[in-house]
């Protein structure tokens, strides 16, 4: 028997009691091994991860619905790309759905279809149906574009469309925006709508929105639960202040043709690390940023906490040398530890491997000698005007 939680007392109530039991469970899982400090980034993960099941999974319908904040610059939860905005809608696989949108002038936009509960649980507990680059669809002149999302392609329908799984009523669809010129790139525009039945909606009944609130502070356990699983594993066997290639880290909810490269970076004050790579041919988009150790990517509005291919500075022989470190060095391609004692490091690859990086920890007063001549350096002042334009640049961005 279904407990009655009509009464508004016991809806909140079992909310906050499942929430709460649900954070132990974290802070049980996580507090081994973390400073005082890193426990406090699990408390983050946790807010960023309330918040957004708050606003889609309370008051979730897939007969109505609407596109809704899944990660960004803001919410950082799962190392969320600096670059990126993420949606979500929750939709039927047995239903007909339109998106209709404005391109804009990012760099790449993404849709991405599935089955499962994207980002709650266990990663394996969802499936990807397909993924469509945006930039494929046919685009008018006043940039606006659309995609069907449907079991069966529509009788004489030529468009873009995505195919559905009728058996899966539990299924989502995504949208990932990437962008390399935060300053002067304009984010597209979505909507999505139901076809197949009439335009009409009632709120929740009072049991069902009860259901959905202990569903809501159960998924912001299990997603913080699974992103600390997927942290551990890449992680794992991964000698400090070294690399290894998770790209296959993520099973089918990453972009077709993204390579990721993972590391874990422990400097002093007094210690710089640096890195070197060449970027691949044909890649059409890289990326490097820090995140901390509860699997969130570090603050960048106000810090140069990432870098991306339009950003990073090559030297003359073709390597991009990034310069990793808790102090100012100067150097164009620094990112900004914050003062973690550890944080994380990510590299994103799309339409290439990922590429062999070198690495090393070297003290701060050996960095000229460590570095080229001919790398990149910046003043004070120059540092200070790309901050401001990061800040600025954020701010414009769809939050």
């Amino acid at each position: 028997m279904v407990e009655d939680r009509t009464n508004g007392q016991a809806q909140w109530s079992a909310f906050i009691d499942t929430l709460a039991a649900g954070g132990a469970e974290v802070y049980r899982v996580s507090t081994p091994g973390r400073s005082v400090e890193e426990q406090s980034q699990v408390t983050q993960a946790l807010i960023w991860a309330l918040i957004a099941e708050l606003q889609s999974l309370a008051s979730i319908d897939r007969d109505h619905p609407r596109w809704l904040t899944l990660l960004n610059h803001e919410m950082r939860r799962f190392n969320s790309n600096a670059d990126n905005s993420y949606e979500i809608a929750y939709i039927r696989g047995s239903g007909t759905y339109r998106i209709f949108g404005k391109r804009g002038t990012t760099k790449l936009m993404y849709l991405q279809v599935g089955a499962g509960m994207l980002g709650v649980g266990d990663l394996t507990r969802h499936k990807m149906l397909g993924d469509l680059n945006v930039d494929d669809c046919e685009i008018a002149d006043d940039g606006t574009f659309e995609v069907i999302l449907s079991p069966q392609r529509p009788t004489g329908y030529t468009g873009a469309w995505m195919q559905l799984d009728p058996t899966r009523d539990d299924s989502f669809v995504w949208v990932r925006q990437v962008s390399y010129d935060w300053l002067n790139e304009i984010d597209g525009q979505l909507s999505i709508m139901r076809l197949d039945q009439p335009i009409a909606k009632q709120e929740l009944a009072a049991q069902e929105f009860a259901e959905n609130l202990v569903f809501t502070a159960e998924s912001v356990r299990d997603d913080v639960l699974a992103m600390l699983r997927v942290m551990n594993e890449q992680i794992e066997g991964v000698e400090v202040n070294k690399f290894a290639d998770v790209s296959g880290s993520f099973g089918s909810a990453g972009v077709s043709g993204q390579a990721y490269t993972h590391g874990v970076i422990k400097v002093t004050d007094d210690e710089a690390w640096i890195a070197e790579c060449a970027i691949p041919d044909g890649c059409t988009y890289w990326s490097v940023q820090l995140m901390d150790y509860a699997y969130s990517a570090l603050n960048g509005m106000y810090a140069q906490t990432s870098i991306n291919g339009h950003t990073a500075i090559a030297d003359p022989d073709g390597l991009v040398r990034i310069v990793v470190s808790a102090r100012d060095t100067g150097a164009a391609n620094w990112l900004d530890t914050l003062g973690l004692e550890r944080v994380q490091i990510r590299f994103r690859w799309i339409a290439s491997s990922a590429p062999s990086i070198t690495s090393r920890v070297v003290r701060l007063e050996e960095l000229d000698e460590a570095l080229p001549a001919y790398t990149a350096r910046v003043t004070a002042d120059e540092r200070q005007e790309a901050l401001r334009k990061r800040v600025i640049g954020q701010q414009w961005r769809r939050r």
